[in-house]
């Protein structure tokens, strides 16, 4: 991944900066900074939906996504997973193995370069996929053929 050109001289829009009083990661923000000394941006989405909405006319909502991408709030199995995760990423640190990612792999979290995951898109295995319509088919629910 190239780095970010950090030199250009931009400043954050007025009222956008927070008040210093949130804790994000276990480091407290001051100064309306994070812990790097980058400004610390709030409130982006509900400016950006009321642009698009002013521009195109069209009802136009922002939404702070967490837990909603999954569909719900963390099981005690997603919380432990992200812990594993954590620790996989300090340890890859520790090891200096830089520009790799955490993966699990199986039940093991292993340490991958990142090209490699990145490489192409997952595929879900046919006997899934096979498995799937089979249950549908048995449902009466009419399953599209694959392209």
């Amino acid at each position: 991944m190239p780095a970010a050109d950090t030199s250009a001289s931009w400043s954050p829009p007025k009222g956008k900066v927070s008040d210093g009083n949130e804790k994000h990661g276990g480091a407290a923000a001051q100064d309306g900074r994070d812990e790097f000394g980058h400004p610390r941006l709030s409130g982006i989405a509900l400016t950006l939906a009321s642009e698009i909405e002013k521009r195109t006319g069209f009802e136009t909502r922002s939404v702070v996504l967490g837990h909603i991408q999954r569909g719900g709030s963390p099981t005690a199995y997603d919380r432990v997973l992200a812990t594993r995760y954590g620790l996989g990423a300090i340890d890859m640190v520790h090891r200096g193995e830089f520009g790799q990612m955490a993966a699990l792999r199986g039940n093991k979290i292993i340490s991958i370069p990142l090209a490699e995951a990145i490489a192409s898109n997952r595929k879900v295995d046919q006997e899934i996929l096979d498995a799937a319509v089979g249950i549908l088919d048995k449902l009466d629910y009419k399953v599209s053929p694959r392209a």
